[in-house]
């Protein structure tokens, strides 16, 4: 299915990075105040809703089933995903100038996935049911690192680089989830299910494993 959204007199807040960035346009949002805990005069900032005029999101959904018999059991299939074509906004302020946040992260400092995808299986033998769901997002550009530091080896500043240029890609994310179930007659079934596997922060820098064991017992309605 395709589908494209226009909005229009759309009303969001200004990000810090937009106030920062540009401070000619912004230079209304700049306060004096003063801390409360330390009792010194700081520079703050207002970050109000303004309408941004108009955006554009468009895209394709795709979704296909399938079932395979086995002399031992029915697997069940479905593969899902979404195709992000645009998804663009006028920057505030302006008439003419697009900003982005697709496949990188944009000046409201959100990430537009171009793709995202589901492939989720089910399979059932006997009281048993297996169900293994992999869903995937695809790579993005982080921002661009501040431009107030420097980035050297420690005994060679002459080959330093503007930390202004440095931009990190983040890798397609995946994680998968497992549940194993079992039907002991009509009046419980027990689960075991491993979540979020191999899910990565890509933030920390770190990857991690969510584990959950789970025994869940669930009452049934009474056949009628």
């Amino acid at each position: 299915d395709y589908w494209n959204i226009k909005m229009e007199n759309e009303v969001r807040r200004l990000t810090q990075y937009q106030i920062f960035g540009d401070p000619v346009t912004y230079d209304d949002l700049f306060i004096i105040k003063v801390d409360r805990g330390t009792g010194d005069t700081v520079l703050a900032i207002i970050q109000p809703a303004r309408n941004v005029g108009e955006s554009r999101t468009s895209g394709i959904d795709w979704h296909v089933d399938f079932t395979t018999n086995f002399s031992f059991g029915e697997l069940k299939s479905s593969l899902m995903g979404t195709y992000l074509i645009e998804d663009e906004s006028l920057r505030v302020g302006t008439t003419d100038t697009w900003d982005t946040s697709l496949g990188k992260v944009g000046t409201d400092e959100e990430v537009a996935f171009r793709n995202i995808i589901n492939f989720n299986n089910t399979f059932t033998h006997g009281d048993f049911t297996h169900s293994l769901n992999l869903k995937a997002r695809s790579g993005y550009t982080d921002a661009s690192a501040d431009v107030s530091f420097y980035v050297a080896q420690a005994d060679d500043w002459d080959s330093a680089v503007d930390g202004s240029v440095i931009q990190k890609h983040i890798p397609v994310y995946m994680t998968f989830d497992y549940r194993l179930a079992y039907a002991w007659g009509d009046n419980a079934n027990f689960a075991f299910g491993i979540k979020n596997q191999m899910e990565e922060h890509t933030s920390e820098l770190q990857s991690h494993s969510d584990l959950v064991c789970r025994l869940l017992l669930e009452k049934k309605k009474n056949k009628k």
